[in-house]
């Protein structure tokens, strides 16, 4: 059936490992948020890695970032989002923690797209 996806997330950008490869990453990924769930490899090279739980790595051209998921549903399906801003504050901390980052490549994300196509690009 199709419908749209709706998305609420605290994106991060991480222009410091930004033209690395998956291979290069990987380990700083890991000391953040553990071990990922699935790796995907080309020959011996790291393609593709997926950890489930709130994070997701977002990797466009040569940008990183990584989302941290408040709500993701259907559109049929969607309840509304109540946050606290004190509680936007403590997530967005934790995340510049994890991953040694500056606040200033912190913002909240509002997505809408169809579920037939990518997520939109947030790293631009």
């Amino acid at each position: 059936m199709s419908h749209n996806i709706i998305k609420n997330s605290i994106l991060l950008k991480l222009p410091e490992i930004n033209g690395k490869s998956w291979d290069e990453v990987i380990d700083y990924f890991i000391e953040a948020i553990g071990e990922p769930d699935e790796i995907e490899k080309v020959g011996d090279n790291i393609d593709y890695a997926h950890w489930e739980g709130p994070y997701n790595i977002i990797k466009e051209g040569k940008k990183w970032g990584v989302e941290r998921i408040l709500k993701e549903d259907k559109d049929y399906d969607f309840e509304i989002l109540t946050i606290s801003l004190k509680h936007l504050d403590i997530l967005s901390d934790d995340l510049i923690v994890r991953f040694k980052a500056k606040k200033s490549n912190c913002k909240v994300v509002f997505l809408n797209w169809y579920n037939g196509a990518d997520q939109p690009k947030v790293l631009e």
